[in-house]
């Protein structure tokens, strides 16, 4: 039966002793659990119109060990929250590298609303006695209050500190202080340039939320581009000069002004890369449609990979062919893009996941006893049709290690067949882990 063929009811179960009963140390990559943690929050925010940020300093390692899914639930928790808190404007979330300590590197996960019409005082005092008093609770019992006493557990289990702040512009600052392993403490974050041909290129932001474009620009600059900001409200005959521009950031709103055909008209008379930006989860269009007018497009909140993979897609990288695949091949699950088969439609992906869940949750069973009893074909074929729909869904990594176990089954390779198959399991139940959380925040904004 087909994934889509039919729709289970939902089914809410409380993980939290389940998932705290023992912290995981893995190596994994801060950027890839900052999308993680974009796909699970970016829903609540486009439907407030809120803003997104996310920044992270230039000391900070790429790489660090812990427990990448607990640390990203604590995250969407308070970005959650956060959300909740604010009325318009912007949310920015900055990773920052404090001392080291006993051979731990010590990160700062800082969230910050920017939005005006809080109250930061009685905020801030309700954060700080719920996190330091584990006496105090959280009204109510929906996944809100359950995501802010599971962060509380996390943090402690990690050792962690919280304090929440209110800043002199008036913003309120949440910070959480968790100390990671690295393999080694002097690793600095670093991101080779993909080509000689992506250097030194001059390059123009045009966005309405200007907070957004100032953070873009850090991230151009840090791959040595000259980048200017456009006017964020563009007035009649006073488009800015673009002529020896190399790469055009313009946001999807700005685009769908009357001055989208002069960019294209503009684009066609320079040759510069067009670049369309849009908010992860309310895009104006179709993904084809955006590239059939631009060169590339790209979705906030961005990090650093995203700049990366941006400039290798559109100038190349020199020495390594297949390296715009390998993004996709290391995520865990990209929510926005299995939303997109459903026409955004938050409760029928919800419910596809369920399936999903409840139709492969014995799969590693499957697979072990059709190798046991020499059926290599159908294995084959079982890994065929869970291939399509972990991509359909997005779930890119395990997509492509059953992608190689269907090669193994179909060559009968059983020195390869043995080696995939011991490792599936535990992928699938990182895999199933990352849904889960997804699953929760759908469920919270789609009561």
């Amino acid at each position: 039966m087909s994934i889509f063929s039919k729709l289970l009811g939902k089914k809410k179960n409380d993980h939290t002793e389940e998932l705290i009963a023992s912290l995981e140390s893995t190596e994994f990559n801060i950027n890839a659990m900052l999308d993680d943690v974009a796909n699970a929050v970016t829903l609540k925010s486009g439907e407030k119109g809120i803003g997104l940020i996310f920044e992270t300093d230039k000391d900070v390692p790429s790489k660090v060990i812990g427990d990448r899914l607990l640390l990203g639930e604590v995250l969407i928790s308070l970005l959650d929250n956060t959300i909740d808190l604010t009325h318009e404007g912007d949310v920015r979330l900055q990773v920052q590298r404090l001392a080291e300590e006993q051979k731990k590197l010590r990160l700062r996960f800082q969230i910050t609303s920017m939005g005006n019409g809080v109250d930061e005082s009685a905020a801030v005092q309700t954060l700080n006695d719920f996190f330091h008093n584990e006496n105090v609770s959280v009204q109510g019992s929906g996944s809100k209050s359950k995501g802010l006493l599971l962060s509380r557990e996390i943090v402690r289990k990690m050792n962690g500190t919280f304090l929440a702040v209110s800043e002199p512009d008036h913003s309120i600052a949440v910070r959480v202080d968790i100390a990671l392993e690295v393999k080694n403490l002097q690793e600095r974050r670093h991101y080779r340039l993909p080509s000689t041909a992506a250097i030194g290129l001059k390059v123009m932001i045009i966005d309405e939320e200007i907070a957004a474009a100032r953070a873009l620009q850090q991230k151009l600059e840090y791959f040595r581009h000259e980048v200017l900001i456009g006017p964020n409200k563009l007035m009649p005959l006073h488009f800015p000069d673009i002529t020896d521009i190399d790469i055009l950031f313009v946001s999807e709103k700005v685009f769908s002004s009357d001055f989208g055909e002069d960019i294209l008209l503009m684009r066609s008379k320079t040759g510069l890369k067009f670049v369309l930006v849009e908010n992860m989860f309310r895009p104006a269009k179709d993904d084809r449609d955006a590239l059939d007018m631009a060169d590339s497009l790209i979705f906030k909140p961005v990090n650093q990979q995203t700049i990366l993979d941006l400039l290798i897609n559109l100038y190349g990288e020199e020495g390594a062919e297949e390296s715009h695949k390998i993004k996709k091949k290391n995520q865990i699950f990209v929510a926005k893009e299995g939303l997109l088969c459903v026409g955004n439609d938050k409760e029928a992906f919800d419910e596809i996941l369920h399936e999903f869940l409840t139709q492969y949750k014995k799969s590693n069973i499957v697979f072990s006893s059709l190798v046991e009893t020499g059926k290599f074909e159908e294995a084959r074929k079982y890994a065929f049709d869970l291939k399509g729909v972990l991509i359909t869904i997005g779930a890119y990594r395990l997509s492509d290690l059953v992608a190689q176990m269907e090669k193994a089954f179909s060559q009968q390779d059983l020195e390869q067949i043995a080696k995939y198959t011991v490792g599936y399991e535990d992928e699938f139940i990182e895999t199933c882990k990352a849904i889960e959380n997804f699953m929760l925040h759908i469920q919270e904004t789609n009561p």
